[in-house]
């Protein structure tokens, strides 16, 4: 077997016209980031929030339906007062809003959330400035049928 020796005489140095990045805070680089990197982690953190919270409604709704006869009224500081009757058990009406907000934040911001900072490649949007940044990921992060192109100059 013979061993082919490959000679690289291209010599790679560094270019000093290569852009150098001031330093940035946390806000500048992480909340009105451009980088489509950052972004997609934006679009991964808030599907997670947003996944606990549904997460913490589809629990409620289903210890009503499992246990019909359990006492909730320990979730009345986090849910508040008239979500329970007397007995402690969720109001039928409470009970449908939370099945309700349940499926909507599921869909629309967890799934919605979760394959676009997974999946998506860098949309069309190009920001202007950190304000269209900010105001593309906080109002596209919410639903895929939803297109907000705000450019301002």
């Amino acid at each position: 077997m013979a061993a082919v020796a490959h000679a690289d005489t291209h010599v790679h140095e560094h270019d000093e016209a290569h852009e150098h990045h001031e330093p940035q805070s946390f806000i500048k680089k992480y909340i009105f980031s451009e980088d489509h990197k950052v972004i997609a982690k934006q679009y991964l953190i808030s599907g997670i929030v947003w996944a606990l919270i549904g997460g913490f409604l589809s629990l409620v709704f289903r210890l009503q339906l499992g246990y019909p006869g359990i006492n909730l009224g320990w979730l009345k500081p986090v849910l508040g007062e008239r979500w329970f009757d007397e007995a402690g058990k969720l109001d039928p009406n409470y009970y449908i809003a939370l099945v309700t907000m349940h499926g909507t934040i599921m869909v629309f911001f967890v799934l919605t959330a979760g394959l676009s900072g997974t999946f998506s490649k860098k949309s069309g949007f190009e920001a202007n400035n950190d304000f269209c940044s900010f105001f593309h990921f906080s109002y596209s992060a919410g639903s895929s049928t939803t297109k907000i192109n705000f450019i301002a100059k």
